[in-house]
């Protein structure tokens, strides 16, 4: 209505309208609850309405949005609140023809450029392939587990581990 897109001037901000309506109801019945939304589509950039603090939402930057870069509409909302999270898509099988495809320093780039925002989790969807996401998901949870670890070490032990002399 006319009303509405006076009072809204995006998607997000209707969606985080909803969200900071139920937040505070929210924590009213339920002390230290919450509300979990999706950054994502057509209501991937930020609102420019503040955000109720007991909202947490999961930024969806690398795929089916048109806002900005992904590393830039992740550090918007890394400005916009601190409670927020990425998902993000690990080399799905049916997008790269199940082909391995993985740039190990960039994706460690990544990993410190998230925790430099302070980002508060990740979530990957990935695929059972071996080869196009298994080997990308062993490098992204030794970096989670040893953050400080020298990238190259960690791929020279891993090719060790995995190929012995051939490596």
């Amino acid at each position: 209505t006319d009303d509405c897109k006076k009072q809204f001037r995006s998607v997000s901000d209707q969606i985080f309208y909803i969200a900071n309506t139920a937040a505070p109801k929210i924590d009213k019945a339920m002390p230290g609850f919450g509300i979990s939304t999706y950054a994502y589509a057509e209501r991937a950039d930020t609102p420019s309405i503040p955000i109720a603090p007991n909202v947490h939402t999961m930024v969806v930057a690398t795929a089916f949005q048109s806002v900005t870069t992904p590393a830039n509409l992740i550090g918007r909302w890394a400005k916009k609140s601190k409670n927020i999270s990425v998902y993000d898509y690990q080399n799905i099988g049916v997008w790269q023809y199940d082909m391995p495809f993985h740039n190990l320093y960039q994706q460690h780039a990544y990993l410190k450029y998230l925790q430099r925002l302070n980002i508060e989790g990740l979530w990957y969807e990935t695929s059972f392939s071996t080869l196009a996401s298994g080997v990308q998901q062993y490098f992204k949870l030794k970096y989670l587990c040893e953050p400080y670890a020298d990238i190259s070490q960690v791929l020279e032990s891993f090719c060790r581990d995995n190929f012995g002399k051939a490596a």
